[in-house]
């Protein structure tokens, strides 16, 4: 029950008390008594017992009552709601899986057809057949995008981050969009600088810049431009910003709902299904970033992809002082956090505390405390199997679980080099 219930059981308990003690005295108490004295004061708290429930705990309990109905009701419309929402996210995905099968196999049929050099199509057939493969292919990529944020929304599909060098990363999604830049005219530029890494999913996060380049390209014209770059101050964010037409301001706020239609035909007639922005926005909130965008009619957009802000974190293993603080100083210089520690007893008991991006460990098979096994053990288990292991060896040797090897002999040398990959 409720603290005020309580309070109010507590005043009547009161109230019917002091009646009963007060007319017990009135009745046997004479005028100038001291129980006199007692009986008035009985009076007047009587009287006041009733006031303060009917004045203050009434009222904060219908005020209780009514705001308990209120958020029930809201909970049962979030509920059904929700339980709505899932059962369309399912018929969606059960739906795209049992059209894609069947659709793809028509697509191969159809090009099958087109390509039959023993009974040749004519000019005019063929052209029609590549139009309705092309709308097949339209048709199959819309799927293949329901069916994504239909994983993303389940938890099906989930991030791998490692960190991802920004501008080679670019690089590679520039080069996949160049021919349709080139086709219309468009200058496509790559201005991401060397050295910039995010923190992200590769393959995700190149899914995304994908998709930002190719709305960029097909809305912009002969002559536009359209840029990929880091924002000065944010190294965490890749930029794309295009003088293309830009979007209708009454658009922009729906641009990354699912069921918000809002796909318009590009400079040259191009067709959208109006699902890569709002799968590119569930990819983004999977890495805990965010995809925003400012437009202006007239003059272009510009997305901003954002990725988590992450300080890389070097777990050095190494029993021996003297090396492990060389290390731990060289590692410095890709201002990152380094945890030391000297045993592999040690690694594990913080390795239940934190996750580093990078483990440099000592499993020199001479030495007395060798780690080689606990790379085996970290490398067969589901919670750090995916965590690089630089193992340090002795010459000749190698430890086989780990992801690469390097000899004691060549630390000081070449660690910034074979790390440089991983962080």
């Amino acid at each position: 029950p409720h603290p005020l219930h309580i309070l109010a059981k507590i005043l009547g308990l009161i109230f019917v008390t002091e009646t009963i003690i007060m007319m017990f005295l009135s009745s046997f108490t004479m005028p100038g008594t001291p129980f006199t004295w007692v009986a008035d004061a009985l009076i007047l708290t009587v009287a006041i017992t009733p006031a303060i429930y009917f004045m203050v705990i009434r009222p904060l309990l219908r005020h209780m009552e009514e705001r308990e109905r209120l958020e029930d009701a809201s909970r049962r419309a979030r509920e059904q709601a929700e339980s709505a929402s899932k059962l369309k996210d399912k018929f969606v995905s059960l739906v795209s899986h049992d059209l894609r099968t069947p659709l793809a196999s028509i697509i191969g049929l159809l090009r099958i057809l087109n390509a039959d050099s023993v009974h040749p199509l004519n000019e005019d057939q063929k052209a029609l057949l590549e139009h309705v493969t092309r709308a097949g292919d339209d048709l199959v990529n819309m799927i293949d995008k329901l069916l994504d944020i239909g994983k993303l929304q389940a938890g099906m599909i989930q991030p791998h981050f490692k960190f991802t060098d920004a501008r080679e990363l670019a690089i590679k999604c520039v080069a996949q969009v160049s021919h349709l830049a080139m086709a219309k005219g468009v200058n496509l530029r790559n201005e991401v600088p060397e050295g910039i890494k995010v923190y992200a999913d590769p393959d995700l996060l190149g899914e995304v810049m994908n998709n930002i380049l190719l709305n960029a390209v097909k809305f912009s014209g002969k002559g536009d431009s359209v840029t990929a770059y880091i924002p000065e101050g944010r190294p965490n964010i890749i930029a794309v910003c295009d003088t293309g037409v830009g979007i209708p301001e009454d658009i922009v706020p729906r641009l990354f709902k699912h069921y918000d239609k809002t796909s318009t035909l590009g400079t040259e007639g191009e067709e959208g299904s109006g699902l890569g922005l709002p799968l590119c926005y569930d990819i983004m909130a999977a890495h805990n970033g965010s995809l925003t965008v400012k437009s202006e009619v007239g003059k272009g957009t510009e997305f901003f992809i954002r990725t988590p802000a992450i300080r890389p974190l070097i777990l050095v293993v190494e029993p021996d002082a003297e090396s492990r603080m060389t290390l731990s100083s060289q590692l410095k210089e890709f201002n990152a956090d380094i945890i030391e520690t000297e045993s592999g007893e040690e690694a594990l008991a913080i390795l239940e505390e934190t996750r580093p991006h990078l483990i440099i460990m000592d499993a020199n098979t001479k030495t007395p405390r060798s780690n080689e096994n606990l790379i085996q053990k970290l490398k067969s288990a589901k919670e750090t199997m995916d965590l690089p292991i630089i193992a340090i060896t002795a010459e000749g040797e190698e430890a086989r679980h780990a992801d690469l090897n390097l000899s004691k002999e060549r630390v000081t040398e070449d660690i910034l080099k074979v790390a440089k990959p991983f962080i």
